[in-house]
């Protein structure tokens, strides 16, 4: 097993989960309020369906750096770079706030990180700094 240096991951059920848990408790206050059993009910089986998702698959995705390598994964792909390959790395955002990171790598491919794998603000390029990659930041 390697060290990781850093590490970033991603749970892509968190959000919807608690959006469930939000909209099931205003339910049952709701119901409570008013005495409607069937809403309350309708209300208690809400978050059901995002909890048994969440167990069954737990879809997650992330990045790490360790040991000379970038290694990301995301839900049906795994990749990894040697940080020795990459040229230069990029933040990319556009106007609408998305954001992708861009490396260049030695033999001339470029390869573009998924988003769900890129931590938010600069955390990833500061961390490859550290290592002697060149990094980039384009507004």
């Amino acid at each position: 097993m390697r060290a990781v240096e850093y590490k970033f991951e991603h749970r892509k059920t968190r959000g919807a989960l608690w959006a469930a848990l939000g909209a099931s408790a205003g339910f049952l206050i709701a119901g409570g309020l008013t005495a409607n059993v069937p809403l309350i009910a309708a209300a208690a089986g809400l978050p059901l369906p995002f909890l048994i998702w969440s167990l069954l698959f737990d879809p997650r995705s992330g990045l790490e750096l360790a040991a000379g390598h970038l290694h990301w994964w995301r839900e049906g792909e795994e990749r990894e770079v040697a940080l020795a390959q990459i040229r230069r790395a990029a933040l990319l955002s556009d106007k609408g706030g998305r954001r992708r990171v861009l490396l260049d790598l030695a033999d001339g491919r470029a390869l573009s990180l998924p988003d769900e794998v890129v931590p938010p603000g600069g955390a990833l390029l500061t961390a490859l700094a550290a290592r002697g990659v060149d990094v980039a930041r384009s507004a």
